[in-house]
């Protein structure tokens, strides 16, 4: 049984957790294999195929462009796509092979209904012309970083990742992606009984968990059920979900 299971240690502890825990997976991913770890069983890959276009063929999506905007079209939940501009869907040839991809004529945004621990897409563009490319969590930057073309992602675990915006820095260019990468559902800690909701229940859960050794409760994940997981989820139920 746990050394400390009393309720009173969840009162007393405060300890710092992620903010100071360099085990904390935020981060830019560069490759699409370090995203497929994450995402595991849970990936859905959306590859914009679900409209048949001759290649060249140019046609005008909604805006913004998700599974409501266009219920007959097969578009996966979770992300919706949206462009100062038009959203267009264009059919092109991608290493020798014939694909659909969506592009919008005045940057691009992808917003995720419900956040997700990580998502990534594939980026093209021409030698030249650099895009910038933010994420967020709700209103913070989680993180940014410049790419002319390639795979980018990111790890937002311990955080959410709600949106990710595309600009170019120097050109009103096209913005152009494929195979939007996700599925994830980012699970806030601090929600236990994943109700959608941190309150008195939570830590009700957390306290039977604890003393039920069982292995959600290991906090910090050293084997052991003691002061130091009370402490770490004293902090992250405090803390709360981002908003």
């Amino acid at each position: 049984m746990p050394s400390t299971p009393t309720a009173a240690l969840l009162l007393a502890a405060t300890a710092p957790l992620c903010l100071l825990n360099a085990a904390c997976p935020a981060q830019v991913l560069t490759t699409r294999a370090a995203l497929e770890a994450i995402l595991t069983d849970q990936i859905e890959i959306e590859d914009f195929e679900f409209i048949s276009l001759h290649i060249g063929g140019i046609l005008t999506a909604p805006n913004p462009l998700s599974d409501a905007t266009a219920p007959t079209w097969g578009v996966t939940p979770i992300p919706t796509y949206s462009s100062d501009g038009e959203l267009q869907l264009y059919a092109t040839f991608i290493a020798g092979d014939d694909s659909i991809i969506l592009r919008g004529t005045d940057g691009m945004r992808i917003d995720f209904d419900p956040p997700q621990a990580a998502a990534g897409f594939t980026l093209f563009g021409s030698t030249g012309s650099t895009k910038i490319v933010r994420y967020f969590s709700y209103a913070n930057e989680l993180g940014s970083h410049t790419l002319e073309s390639g795979f980018t992602g990111y790890d937002a675990t311990d955080t959410a990742l709600t949106s990710i915006t595309i600009t170019n820095i120097a050109t009103n260019g096209f913005i152009v992606i494929d195979d939007m990468t996700f599925g994830l559902d980012y699970q806030c800690p601090a929600d236990v009984n994943k109700d959608g909701v941190v309150n008195f229940f939570d830590m009700s859960e957390f306290i039977s968990l604890f003393l039920d050794e069982d292995e959600l409760a290991d906090i910090n994940q050293d084997g052991l059920w003691n002061f130091f997981d009370v402490s770490d989820f004293v902090t992250i139920f405090t803390t709360g979900c981002p908003q």
